[in-house]
């Protein structure tokens, strides 16, 4: 379920950073009263930063995502300001040059945005990792299995990923994201059968405690089939989550090839299209003279 809501939250983190970082499509960069309904958007996220901040405390990596969307976005209202006094003073040369960085600057904040998620999920990992390193500290005999090496193996890729996002609606690279897609599901195996066996250990001890009393052992064995399967219903559910996001990530890389496909066959008709017309055309055959 946790694998899940990160998921959505990347996706919606997605979203919201196409939509803030419109800058990027110069089709969309026009009146003034546009650019400054883009300014208001980019001051809003300068708001919601304050949420992430929080959260990073001393988290390097959350702190250094968020510098860097700062720059982003800094730049970004320099731009917009420039365009719109560009605009108001009627210098059309200044307002074309500056739409064609647009895109450029656009892209920028958008995965300043990404870098944000990630960085997040990264931390996510550290805090986990930590917290099985204390209970280890109190607890010297606790059992953890692979979870440290997962839960470490992860933060790198989470780290190394916001360091240098992919671009606009692309999603990770195919060996990325089956990497990912069997880290988490392993996290989650390791999980559930600790799980698993914290609730063994706990069962045995009681049915001992009773000096093996047929019907505590009876009711004991039944909890723990029980407890088997859905640790087994669990991890199943894992890898097939492991699977659907391996799958949402190359539907993704699909998605955008096929729109970049789909423009430039527009783009070349019409450039066909203009090149047809605009070429002279035969001129008609003359009578012969009579």
């Amino acid at each position: 379920m946790q694998t899940g809501k990160r998921w959505f939250r990347l996706i919606v983190c997605t979203m919201l950073a196409a939509a803030y970082s419109r800058a990027g499509n110069p089709e969309n960069t026009g009146p003034a009263d546009l650019m400054k309904k883009r300014l208001e958007s980019l001051e809003q996220q300068v708001a919601g930063a304050e949420r992430f901040a929080k959260e990073a405390g001393d988290d390097a990596g959350i702190t250094a995502a968020l510098q860097k969307r700062d720059t982003a976005i800094q730049a970004m209202k320099a731009h917009l300001e420039k365009m719109i006094a560009a605009q108001a003073g009627g210098d059309e040369e200044t307002f074309k040059t500056l739409r064609e960085q647009d895109p450029v600057l656009g892209r920028d904040l958008e995965r300043a945005n990404r870098s944000i998620e990630f960085a997040r999920r990264a931390a996510k990992q550290r805090r986990e990792l930590d917290e099985i390193k204390r209970r280890k500290a109190e607890h010297p005999d606790t059992d953890t299995g692979d979870t440290e090496a997962v839960l470490s193996e992860l933060a790198a890729l989470y780290d190394g990923i916001a360091a240098n996002p992919p671009e606009g609606g692309k999603g990770l690279d195919d060996a990325t994201a089956i990497k990912i897609a069997a880290l988490e599901s392993k996290r989650e195996h390791v999980y559930a059968n600790a799980e698993f066996q914290a609730m063994k250990a706990k069962i045995q001890r009681q049915v001992e405690e009773t000096g093996g009393n047929e019907a505590v052992k009876i009711a004991g064995d039944k909890l723990l089939d029980v407890l088997a399967r859905t640790r087994d219903a669990r991890t199943a559910i894992s890898e097939a989550r492991a699977r659907e996001q391996a799958l949402q990530q190359e539907r993704m890389n699909l998605e955008m090839a096929f729109r970049e496909a789909s423009v430039q066959a527009r783009k070349e008709a019409h450039e066909a299209a203009k090149q047809a017309k605009e070429q002279p055309k035969d001129k008609p055959a003359e009578k012969p003279a009579q």
